[in-house]
């Protein structure tokens, strides 16, 4: 028997990004009499479309559309502001469901691992996307970049990111999504001096060719960029494993040899660079670094206002019990989670970043989830699991503690308030940025119904 003899199959989905909504997807398509308990920690949806996509970068949140046709169906129960294990534990969530998927992401930054706590103009990557994005787990967090000269340390995606949007034009933010905080804060004390920093060559980056490409052509800035070429422990070209790589080398080889300009503003990527020390002084930030040649290692210090860290994300276990985390991901086989013996969890999976740690795009999510669905509904022990009540099982639990659930409904007034302020700013929405904010909006949603 599988979860095809089921009359009803409950499955809880834990996170609403991209992972969460594909996998709800694919089980509608696929197990129709599927019941999905989508539960979110947050009061909106869609995860790191929402709160990790730049503002610059508004055709990556067009896939909402097909996420709120996903939230809108009946056999979907959105539990918006609810939170696994602070207002339910996963025992009871497994208990009321045949299948429970986590598919939380990876909310940790990784650390330098340089001693670096406590140093004061220090930032994490989440703390800074999460200020220009308005995620309300950072409604309180204000970054300081003093006279405007930041290093971040990382050479992916996301902190190719972060450098574009504290370098952009002003007038290319004014028209996004971005929040209001971070938009005066850029426009009365921009960045002018910006360095993105990384451990290993030119031909070992995480960027893609279209970020890289749109990070060294931002208009107004000064590209500087280490000689692509030059060789370090590791030759370039033994670095490169990939045509990806290959492509994002030319596009750095391109940008170094173009002609200097002096402008305001200035962008300088440093390749081979490793901090060694991250510390406060007189007000500023010393980063000292190690600098990897073939010939060697050389010293270098820089003083700045402020230093991010965009080098990663991942879990930090122990979750739950017997669950462990593996290199910042879940410990699982293709989906299923297991123990810390290596035995299968009846019933827990994973999916996203929780089951591979944080890489890939948007469409590797879609894709992974496809594969777990299948999965899933092949598996023989799903339909003898002891599982009753469902979502309805969840909402008397919650409704019981006096818990303030946010439903769909309530999260597309919610949508429905950003897009009018917005629109009366000339912008696309202007998110509410308090968790406080949203749950009175969707009182008042419930009250006037």
């Amino acid at each position: 028997m599988t979860a095809q003899d089921l009359a009803v199959f409950n499955v809880a989905v834990v996170g609403a990004g991209p992972s969460g909504f594909y996998a709800a997807g694919a089980l509608l398509r696929r197990c129709p009499w599927a019941e999905i308990s989508l539960i979110e920690r947050t009061p909106a949806p869609y995860g790191l479309v929402r709160y990790g996509v730049a503002p610059d970068h508004p055709s990556l949140k067009l896939v909402t559309t097909l996420y709120e046709k996903i939230g809108r169906d009946p056999r979907v129960t959105f539990f918006g502001n609810t939170q696994l294990w602070r207002d339910l534990t996963i025992s009871e969530v497994l208990a009321t469901h045949h299948a429970v998927i986590l598919a939380t992401g990876t909310p940790q930054d990784r650390t330098l691992g340089v001693g670096d706590q406590g140093v004061t103009g220090l930032y994490r990557a989440s703390q800074i996307v999460g200020w220009y994005n308005s995620d309300p787990s950072h409604s309180n967090f204000t970054p300081r970049f003093g006279a405007g000269r930041v290093c971040v340390f990382g050479h992916g995606n996301v902190a190719a990111d972060i450098a574009r949007i504290l370098l952009a034009p002003i007038e290319r933010l004014s028209g996004t999504d971005i929040s209001d905080r971070a938009l005066t804060a850029l426009q009365h004390k921009p960045v002018r001096d910006l360095y993105l920093i990384g451990r290993r060559g030119p031909g070992a980056t995480r960027f893609t060719p279209p970020v890289i490409a749109e990070l060294v052509d931002i208009p107004g800035v000064e590209v500087v960029i280490d000689d692509p070429d030059e060789q370090g422990d590791d030759d370039t070209q033994t670095e490169i494993s990939s045509n990806v790589a290959k492509d994002v080398l030319e596009i750095l080889r391109g940008a170094a040899q173009r002609p200097r300009r002096s402008l305001d503003r200035r962008l300088r990527i440093m390749f081979r660079s490793r901090p060694k020390v991250i510390r406060n002084d007189n007000g500023l930030v010393c980063v000292e670094l190690a600098r990897d040649r073939r010939s060697g290692s050389d010293a270098s210090s820089i003083l700045c206002d402020a230093v991010i860290t965009a080098t990663g994300f991942g879990l930090v276990g122990p979750l739950w019990n017997s669950l462990q985390v593996i290199d910042g991901a879940l410990s699982n086989r293709s989906g299923q989670v297991v123990d810390r013996h290596g035995h299968p969890i009846s019933g827990l999976y994973t999916v996203g970043w929780a089951a591979r740690g944080a890489s890939g795009t948007i469409g590797t999510c879609r894709s992974d989830a496809e594969r777990l669905v299948q999965l899933i509904l092949g598996s023989a022990s799903l339909s003898t699991r002891s599982a009753t009540g469902g979502h309805s099982a969840l909402t008397r639990k919650l409704q019981k503690n006096g818990h303030h659930v946010i439903n769909f409904e309530h999260w597309l007034q919610i949508d429905r308030v950003e897009r009018e302020l917005g629109a009366a700013a000339g912008r696309p929405r202007a998110k509410i940025s308090t968790a406080a904010q949203m749950l009175e909006a969707a009182r008042t949603f419930a009250s006037e119904n």
